[in-house]
């Protein structure tokens, strides 16, 4: 997979930020933001530090300034693949299939009709709740509905949930530059050059 190249302050590398949309460590595309960001101890000679990163490809990062419906081909299929509905929809799932066994059971006496029938009826969930994700319209909206399926109402597991499917972390606009925030920082970033530099 092709990488992007990034930016971020030394003192924030692989330091997890909580926003509205997520948790995990804030690069910035833009190096002359970074710059500013990267403190250093006042009344000290000492210097601005930071990194040039590379991270996963923008495709494989939500935009928030995006509906759903645009973003990447990279993004929607793994948000609308079974594995996500599935982890995302668990309890409902249990509670659907608990509610129809017995009816496909008492359908047919033949083990091989009702795996077919409950093979169906899973494809019918699935598009469900396929149709229930797509009527999210934004990005905040998303973040917002996974996390109260979270049983904390946690943003740092509906951060992993995204990273386990296959998104790496979220596109955001920030005071007039645009940044990323990577969900697996540890494993997503990779330090190519170490910059220091007093401003």
């Amino acid at each position: 997979m092709e990488r992007q190249k990034a930016f971020i302050a030394t003192e924030n590398y692989i330091k997890n930020t909580c926003l509205p949309f997520g948790v995990g460590v804030v690069t910035s595309f833009d190096e002359e933001d970074v710059m500013r960001c990267a403190t250093r101890q006042k009344n000290l000679d000492t210097r601005n530090e930071w990194l040039d990163i590379r991270i996963p490809a923008r495709d494989s990062f939500l935009n928030l300034d995006l509906p759903i419906g645009e973003q990447s081909k990279e993004i929607l299929r793994p948000l609308f693949s079974q594995k996500a509905l599935s982890l995302l929809f668990y309890a409902d799932g249990q509670k659907y299939f608990q509610g129809i066994s017995g009816i496909i059971t008492s359908m047919t006496d033949f083990p091989e009709e009702r795996s077919g029938t409950s093979w169906e009826e899973l494809g019918i969930f699935y598009e469900e709740k396929t149709r229930e994700l797509e009527k999210l319209v934004s990005v905040y909206s998303l973040i917002q509905f996974i996390t109260e399926k979270t049983r904390n109402r946690d943003m740092a597991i509906t951060s992993s949930f995204l990273q386990v499917i296959g998104i790496n972390g979220i596109i955001f606009s920030g005071d007039n530059a645009e940044r990323a925030l990577v969900f697996d920082a540890k494993n997503q970033i990779e330090v190519m050059h170490f910059n220091s530099e007093v401003l």
